[in-house]
């Protein structure tokens, strides 16, 4: 309904939609609500159809007349995940080989399916239109440039809840944490880096 006033709880991508709505919050100065020209033109060069569905979000939320008191955001790539960077291309690549090597490689008809399958994926997440969610998490897409840049704080008040794997437990689990830690080289909760967690719009007093 209009008027409303917001507390937000999110989950992982949930805080990029709950970040969105913390720009259209009412209490904001009129350069911060919202998304302006030129951030709805950037978006328009990765998908043609985003600038008019962005449009439709401003004037809705103007009707609407939002308010967000406080936003919780649980483990969020605000920022990307390194999971999602360019390095995964050769870091999947490099695990399929091997493992092709021990079951046969491309004379194995399943591994040369899921190959293929996993590489195409892989090289659609930086594609608004067939993986936005995806995209949405990529490091270097359009959408995490504009949601952290530093020209805009927004009023809503915001708690960070940040994960780090840790060694302990079972060999499993360890060995799961090492692996992890080499692939992305700083504090990850597995899916998402620590230090993204953080990150997003920023916020009057930081």
């Amino acid at each position: 309904p209009p008027n409303l006033t917001l507390d937000i709880l999110s989950h992982s991508r949930g805080g990029l939609i709950g970040d969105i709505l913390a720009r259209y919050d009412t209490r904001n100065d009129r350069d911060v609500f919202g998304f302006d020209t030129h951030e709805i033109n950037l978006f328009g060069e990765e998908d043609d159809k985003l600038p008019e569905i962005i449009n439709q979000i401003n004037k809705l939320a103007i009707e609407k007349s939002l308010s967000v008191q406080h936003f919780v955001r649980v483990a969020c790539p605000a920022a990307g995940t390194t999971l999602l960077a360019e390095r995964l291309d050769h870091y999947l690549n490099a695990i399929l080989n091997s493992v092709g090597f021990l079951i046969g490689g491309k004379t194995n008809i399943l591994y040369s399916i899921a190959k293929e399958f996993l590489l195409e994926v892989v090289q659609s997440r930086s594609d608004a239109k067939s993986m936005p969610g995806l995209w949405a998490m990529t490091p270097d897409s359009v959408y995490q440039k504009i949601n952290n840049k530093r020209d805009r704080d927004v009023k809503s008040k915001l708690f960070v809840i940040a994960g780090d794997s840790t060694i302990g437990g079972n060999v499993c689990n360890t060995l799961m944490v090492i692996l992890t830690n080499l692939y992305y080289w700083e504090a990850n909760d597995f899916v998402v880096d620590t230090k993204s967690m953080k990150r997003g719009v920023s916020r009057v007093g930081g």
